[in-house]
């Protein structure tokens, strides 16, 4: 298997000195949460193959921390901490998070002051969980326990209580009245967002141009 990649990686080297130019060719191996991949990928990676018609992508979709080398993947999207020093990171942006209620809930129970936050009803994803909002720690019992974002802004929508939920996954609901954001304007909490691969020593004309597609047109 490991003859196999570098006969692969060499065949597409020699096709791209044939040609004059960086062209990429062959497979790239991509890794994204789900949420992301879904709202912001998609396009991105139609306008590379696009661009690069000998090219073709792979993506898999995963809420969880891939190990790259291990699992063949060429590249992918972290957010939050990154804990891998061993990894080239390149930073694409950053992602809000944002306290949402339904006008309708909000009517029902009243707009909760930051402080009374860990005796509102609220959506969340386990057991007591604790979440900051205006500088004040929380410690809440969930009304909802969900494992899925959008599960949990659906059930906010429909005025379950309050969720705490990506910008990108509520901002449409927030937009057209659905949804309306809690504690102030500042989001409560900014989670960096990152592509990430192995080496930055002989990455292939493929995977440096995907990566500079990614940090041009990926950023939220």
């Amino acid at each position: 298997e490991r003859c196999a990649a570098i006969a692969a990686l060499i065949e597409e080297a020699n096709s791209e000195v044939q040609q004059g130019k960086a062209v990429p060719t062959g497979l790239i191996r991509v890794s994204s949460p789900v949420l992301y991949g879904r709202r912001y990928l998609t396009p991105v990676i139609s306008k590379f193959l696009g661009r690069y018609p000998q090219a073709r992508v792979e993506l898999v979709l995963a809420d969880r921390r891939v190990h790259l080398i291990e699992e063949g993947f060429d590249v992918a999207i972290h957010i939050g901490p990154l804990h891998d020093s061993s990894l080239v990171a390149r930073k694409l942006g950053e992602g809000a998070v944002r306290f949402v209620a339904s006008p309708r809930f909000l009517s029902k129970h009243g707009i909760p002051d930051a402080r009374e936050l860990g005796s509102a009803r609220c959506i969340g994803f386990s057991a007591f969980e604790t979440w900051e909002a205006g500088g004040v720690k929380s410690r809440i019992d969930p009304v909802l326990m969900v494992n899925d974002s959008e599960l949990a802004c659906e059930a906010a929508i429909a005025g379950v209580g309050i969720a705490r939920v990506p910008e990108i996954l509520c901002q449409e609901a927030i937009r057209d009245g659905r949804l309306k954001v809690l504690f102030g304007p500042k989001p409560a909490m900014l989670r960096p967002i990152h592509i990430v691969y192995p080496s930055r020593s002989n990455l292939p004309p493929k995977v440096r141009l995907f990566v500079d597609a990614l940090a041009t047109l990926a950023e939220p």
